[in-house]
């Protein structure tokens, strides 16, 4: 920042992947050497290019960048259960605080995951929420689709009035870019019965790329990790229904939702491909 870094911060693509852009201004006359390096530190692959020469990449085999196994979600049977697996169904809202005037990234998009397979998608520039599995749009009625439009719509709007907000509490520029994003949902276990257990709840939010407040579903209560977030979490904590409703929500409805879901798709037969508007 001190440089005049501008960062997008992580946005979301239209083909379920994501970008992140950042740029710094150079004086013609500053005759220095110049190189940007990029670690991706989940896929353990570091790149470094020279302004005006090669990329170079290179794939550390130690250190913090080194790749880490992942531990399967599945646990070994014990006798004659059945393994149990973990299922997950979080929505994730991205809101910039302008255009950027690029595209396939919108001021606001809304998406549902199902085991990080994307399920539903909203955008500020269609204004409609689709599905994005054949088995969502066959199982699903019409008003279910009309009734998330509303909703995607209604958060758009409050994401609006919030980026402003956090932009006048913490004195920023409105001529740089800002993003909110939100992310909400849940992780159930099957069982032996085949009923979903509840795990955890997630409901956290993160401004320009850093955390700014999380639900403790254990506790009931918001953690704000900067001191920017302390007066929405003491504004949220003093709503005792709010509390309970994103507790009910994470813990029942959204479990719900989660185990109708998996059973939707698995009575999709398997020759059925992807539906994208």
């Amino acid at each position: 920042a001190d440089d005049g870094l501008i960062s997008s911060g992580v946005l979301p693509n239209e083909d379920h992947t994501f970008q992140r852009r950042d740029r710094v201004e150079v004086l013609r006359s500053d005759l220095s050497a110049f190189s940007c390096e990029v670690v991706h530190e989940a896929s353990a692959v570091s790149v470094t290019r020279v302004w005006g020469g090669p990329s170079v990449v290179v794939h550390p085999t130690s250190g913090p960048s080194a790749v880490v196994p992942t531990p399967s979600k599945s646990r070994p049977s014990v006798g004659l259960d059945p393994p149990t697996k973990t299922h997950s169904l979080p929505y994730i809202y991205t809101a910039l605080s302008k255009p950027v005037g690029l595209p396939g990234i919108h001021e606001f998009t809304a998406m549902g995951l199902l085991d990080d397979r994307m399920i539903d998608y909203f955008d500020s520039e269609n204004q409609v929420k689709v599905p994005r599995q054949e088995w969502m749009r066959e199982r699903l009625p019409a008003d279910y689709w009309d009734k998330g439009t509303q909703s995607r719509k209604s958060k758009q709007q409050w994401f609006k009035v919030n980026i402003g907000i956090l932009m006048e509490r913490m004195r920023q520029n409105d001529s740089d870019l800002h993003v909110l994003q939100w992310m909400h949902g849940c992780e159930g276990e099957t069982q032996p019965d085949g009923t979903l257990r509840f795990v955890r709840g997630v409901d956290m939010y993160a401004y320009d790329g850093n955390d700014f407040l999380s639900f403790d579903d254990r506790s009931g209560v918001w953690v704000a990790p900067i001191p920017e977030a302390l007066l929405t979490k003491r504004k949220w904590d003093s709503v005792q229904v709010l509390k309970e409703y994103t507790k009910g929500y994470l813990e029942n409805e959204c479990i719900d939702w989660l185990s109708k879901f998996l059973n939707y798709e698995q009575q999709q037969p398997r020759n059925t491909c992807m539906y994208d508007i």
